[in-house]
């Protein structure tokens, strides 16, 4: 099957991937179980072999390698495949470890489907789709007003919605880390991405976040982010106090080191005394200081950031006191100009 085929079908069968841990580590289609032919160093041993002796040396040395652990790989194989005996299988350019594999398990009378191409073709697919002029409507504004809670509340009443920092494991800025759990790898988040996108309808807007370049340690594919930073936005405002509020409530239960590892993360931006402030405001558990403080530090920030790439479509949108129903439905009045066909 093409990568194309090979995904449309893994949406009901499974997909096996058999490149070594590492490999599956770095990026693997989102849902796939590996099942690896070799392990790390053995993958480079026979890397090796093939360079310097040839195709045959090499197959024969793979196939020491693999013969240990052939029946374990069969038994996975038949715990993982379909009632019918079918499932998915890929390797990095659908050569020899796929190919083998699939001789392998066919001696358990399975049907597997081999995807031409491998890996590097489907990763191939990820980036054509998410090339695409996909139709965006942005949701921003400054830290604080409840961008993911406007996004969340928008996809409960229909609309197309992706949420990137969802995807990403972070929240955005130099706090967006704490207490969230490792991060995908750019490669992953991709791959995450196209499973999240490539369903939506292209005639229809898609609903994101506005979001910098990097979104932690995750790097937003150059495609999208050009095209997020063209498209139009609703900016959402509401009272600096509200602001404040949101943020103790998003944040007052996080770690303190985790806190204070991020306000040292961005303390040479800010007046020494400031820095002092804030934290001896995190470690009395008083937070409400610290939040000010950085807060201001954010605005100045963002409306540098506006300045320096300025959107030609931005409306303003006030939800003080409002519902996250009432703030999805004034929001979606307010962006009917974008895409007036919609």
């Amino acid at each position: 099957m093409d990568a194309e085929k090979f995904w449309e079908a893994s949406t009901n069968l499974p997909v096996v991937d058999v490149r070594s841990p590492s490999e599956f580590l770095s990026g693997h289609i989102p849902g796939a179980v590996n099942v690896p032919l070799f392990t790390d160093d053995q993958r480079a041993e026979v890397g090796i072999a093939y360079k310097r002796r040839g195709r045959l040396p090499a197959i024969q040395l793979g196939l020491e390698f693999v013969s240990p652990r052939l029946p374990q790989m069969i038994q996975s194989a038949l715990d993982l495949a379909s009632s019918e005996g079918q499932l998915l299988v890929h390797c990095w350019r659908g050569g020899m470890r796929s190919q083998a594999f699939a001789r392998f398990v066919e001696l358990a009378d399975l049907d597997p489907k081999v995807m031409k191409g491998g890996y590097k073709g489907f990763r191939k697919l990820v980036h054509s789709t998410i090339a695409m002029p996909w139709r965006l409507s942005i949701v921003s504004g400054l830290t604080g007003v409840g961008k993911t809670r406007v996004l969340k509340a928008l996809s409960a009443m229909g609309e197309q919605v992706i949420d990137l920092e969802g995807l990403a494991n972070h929240r955005g800025s130099a706090f967006g880390g704490i207490d969230q759990g490792p991060q995908p790898s750019t490669e992953q988040f991709e791959n995450m991405l196209f499973k999240a996108i490539e369903g939506l309808d292209p005639q229809r807007p898609i609903w994101m976040e506005d979001e910098g370049s990097r979104i932690g340690s995750v790097v937003v594919p150059d495609e999208l982010f050009s095209n997020l930073r063209v498209s139009p936005a609703v900016f959402i405002e509401c009272e600096h106090e509200t602001r404040v509020q949101n943020l103790l409530k998003d944040y007052g239960g996080l770690s303190r080191d985790g806190l204070i590892f991020a306000v040292e993360r961005i303390s040479k931006r800010l007046d020494g005394k400031l820095v002092k402030t804030v934290m001896q405001s995190i470690e009395s558990g008083d937070l409400d200081i610290a939040i000010r403080i950085v807060l201001d530090y954010y605005d100045k920030t963002y409306e540098r950031a506006k300045e320096k790439i300025p959107r030609s479509t931005f409306v303003p949108c006030s939800i003080e006191g409002m519902t996250d129903s009432e703030i999805a439905q004034k929001v979606v009045g307010v962006a009917s100009d974008f895409h007036p066909s919609n």
